[in-house]
């Protein structure tokens, strides 16, 4: 375990506002992560590429390639329009939880 992280276990266990804020943000990344590789598994599936998005997007190749690094947190807007650009929708759910509940 880095140091980082043993820092952040530390905080953790210390203070329950940071465990909560660290776990909404790493959920928060998760689902952004997800999302990218949905689209990335799409591109792949229809033979495009990250620089046939751009196009599509009407954005600079480079920007939409830093959508697919780990922790690329797409806005709202990009989203919906990578969504539309590549004619998928984007879908609302309840959390796991609430539907095992």
């Amino acid at each position: 375990m880095s140091k980082l992280q043993q820092q952040i276990e530390r905080r953790r266990t210390e203070s329950r506002d940071f465990a909560r804020g660290y776990d909404r943000a790493s959920h928060e990344i998760q689902q952004a992560n997800d999302f990218m590789d949905a689209i990335a598994e799409h591109l792949e599936s229809k033979g495009l590429s990250k620089a046939d998005l751009a196009r599509l997007v009407d954005k600079n190749p480079s920007a939409v390639r830093k959508l697919f690094l780990g922790g690329a947190n797409p806005t709202l807007d990009t989203a919906l329009r990578v969504a539309a650009a590549l004619d998928l929708e984007i879908r609302v759910q309840p959390k796991r939880s609430l539907i095992e509940a």
